[in-house]
């Protein structure tokens, strides 16, 4: 299995690259990410994925061509996070009923002492997406290994008129 290449961005720069990808300006309106998919012309490290994914049918994108998926991670209880806390995100492809799905991309960052709401973009290859198929944005918190919060409900991602820039809201995980 080939290595996964992972991407995080500061809040700024995220929203920045997103949006000169998205609208061809140089820069987005700051606080606002501009769209959860975005096919980038610019050379990257190819994003692999599982060997599984390989019997999956693709799409017709490009060879060499990355697309981005970004969005807004956020949660309702007023908990301040410890600045040991690592939030993970992923795009998992959840087409297949009754099988753990697969994960496309993956970003892991420490909260550093910043709080909610964090923005995230994470890199993918076009070519593991199949238009029919569903994908959805799975993420959590933990805080010393503990998981303190998680995604319970079903964000899509990607293709069937999923929204842009979703808002990711996380529950608190009783322990």
């Amino acid at each position: 299995m080939k290595s996964r290449q992972f991407i995080f961005l500061a809040p700024l720069a995220l929203v920045a690259l997103v949006g000169a990808a998205c609208s061809g300006s140089e820069a987005a309106e700051p606080g606002v990410a501009a769209t959860s998919t975005v096919v980038a012309t610019a050379p990257s490290p190819p994003v692999s994925t599982p060997e599984s994914a390989t019997d999956l049918p693709t799409s017709a994108a490009e060879p060499g061509r990355v697309a981005l998926v970004g969005g807004i991670l956020t949660y309702l209880e007023k908990i301040a996070l410890p600045a040991d806390a690592v939030i993970t995100v992923r795009l998992v492809d959840v087409s297949l009923q009754d099988v753990a799905g697969i994960t496309l991309a993956e970003t892991t960052f420490p909260a550093d002492g910043r709080q909610v709401p964090f923005e995230y973009v994470m890199q993918y290859d076009p070519n593991d997406v199949v238009q029919n198929g569903t994908y959805a944005i799975q993420a959590e918190v933990r805080v010393g290994g503990e998981l303190w919060f998680a995604t319970d409900t079903h964000y899509p991602a990607i293709t069937g008129g999923a929204p842009s820039n979703p808002e990711i809201v996380l529950v608190r995980v009783l322990a």
